[in-house]
């Protein structure tokens, strides 16, 4: 299989990158997008490469927020067939707590309305094709997590403590193991993939591919979690024996140095362009 990052937050090439997240991915002859970014530069992206949206078959949505929304609103005028997959609590509007009040963080209402009845409302796991799935998180305390992260999701005029439950992790099974996109990993990287094993009764992750979401609260440069719990969560992670790991977008530029540190070899950083073949 082959997985083209189409945009990421950092790019070492003349393409275009953003805050945000696209992947563009071939397995068993169909072909798959996973994200869109926040605009629709992973599709000028797209172009350059020389891989034509058009022929996408099935889309997914990761989870319910814009910088991996908003793109499918060019995706839409491209692509006129792929459905694009989502948990069904994506239907909720989501926000982060700022100095300042609430701010949207959610799917884009453009996008909504240009999708229209292409949204296909997942609720929990989804077989998609022979060997793909969509695998929906749902481990105890994940509003912890929510409630340290200050994000929310709205229902009617109330807002609730996000656990998480719009997110979801594309898995891939291929012979040597199993292959996982999860492209924020909200709910904690180490508990997705435990999730995904027990899901596939203990089947071995041969990669796991997208962000960790230890970007601080405090800017785009600071890390969320202290440096003792990034090393924590390297220990775990090598512990579980994945044999490679792709990390970037919302994992940010303190924690990535700490981690290779600890993962070596193990660990590779994502960037706009860059092919991964398994």
């Amino acid at each position: 299989m082959k997985i083209v990052t189409l945009i990421e937050n950092q790019t070492d090439s003349d393409l275009e990158c953003e805050h945000g997240l696209s992947f563009y991915i071939e397995y068993n002859g169909s072909s798959y997008l996973l994200d869109a970014g926040q605009s629709g530069l992973f599709a000028a992206n797209a172009e350059k490469l020389g891989i034509d949206l058009a022929k996408v078959d099935k889309a997914i949505l990761s989870h319910a927020h814009y910088d991996h929304a908003g793109g499918f609103e060019a995706f839409a005028d491209i692509n006129a067939k792929a459905a694009v997959f989502m948990q069904k609590a994506a239907g909720l509007q989501c926000f982060s707590k700022k100095p300042d009040g609430m701010k949207d963080i959610g799917i884009p209402q453009q996008v909504r309305r240009k999708l229209g009845e292409r949204i296909c409302y997942v609720d929990g796991d989804k077989k998609l094709e022979e060997g793909v799935f969509l695998i929906a998180h749902h481990a105890q305390g994940l509003s912890v997590r929510g409630s340290r992260m200050h994000m929310f999701t709205q229902v009617g005029d109330t807002m609730l403590v996000d656990d998480f439950a719009h997110e979801q992790s594309l898995v891939f099974e291929l012979p040597e193991g199993l292959v996982v996109l999860n492209s924020c990993s909200h709910g904690g990287v180490d508990l997705i993939l435990e999730e995904v094993q027990q899901a596939f009764g203990g089947r071995r992750v041969i990669a796991m591919i997208g962000g960790f979401h230890l970007m601080g609260a405090a800017g785009p440069d600071s890390m969320r979690e202290s440096e003792q719990e990034v090393r924590a969560l390297a220990s775990k992670l090598r512990a579980m024996q994945v044999d490679k790991i792709y990390t970037g977008h919302c994992t940010g530029t303190k924690a990535f140095p700490i981690l290779k540190e600890e993962l070596g070899e193990k660990l590779e950083l994502l960037v706009t362009g860059r092919t991964i073949e398994i």
